[in-house]
């Protein structure tokens, strides 16, 4: 499902995988792939998060707020994405596209998990961020970045 991700994008998935299961929840969410892009720590959406004073502790805490009142599962086999997920991960791909990239990196993961209603959005609301003002962080991180390197610099 992954094969077409940089490392960073493989990494920021599989730290959201990692996250869903330590917070017993039964399947990975947007919330839980914005908390992997942040705990990533170097990929674009990594750095446009912090710019913008994101950290993954206060992600976290959100983002278990937000399920508590969901049942909380023990995992012993790989967690599935939700179907909102699902989508908004294959949209990643278009993104990539869009800005002429052969792969899906952490800024496309973020763009397509912001770009509907989602837990992800909710707590970046809760956190005082509009899901726009980060779209056009990232937009902007990328426009500078194909002025030096290229659309795959990072």
């Amino acid at each position: 499902m992954y094969g077409k991700f940089t490392d960073r994008a493989r990494e920021a998935m599989r730290l959201a995988a990692r996250e869903a299961k330590n917070l017993k929840h039964g399947r990975i969410v947007h919330g839980h792939i914005l908390l992997g892009l942040s705990l990533e720590g170097t990929g674009v959406a990594a750095i446009v998060m912090k710019d913008l004073g994101i950290e993954a502790k206060n992600v976290s805490a959100e983002l278990e707020n937000l399920i508590k009142h969901k049942v909380k599962m023990h995992f012993f086999r790989r967690l599935l994405l939700d179907d909102a997920t699902k989508v908004s991960v294959s949209q990643s791909r278009h993104h990539a596209m869009m800005f002429g990239c052969d792969f899906v990196g952490t800024e496309h993961l973020l763009l397509a998990i912001l770009s509907e209603q989602s837990t992800a959005s909710l707590i970046l609301h809760n956190l005082g961020i509009s899901a726009e003002s980060l779209q056009k962080e990232t937009h902007e991180m990328l426009r500078a970045i194909d002025q030096w390197d290229g659309p795959n610099s990072f």
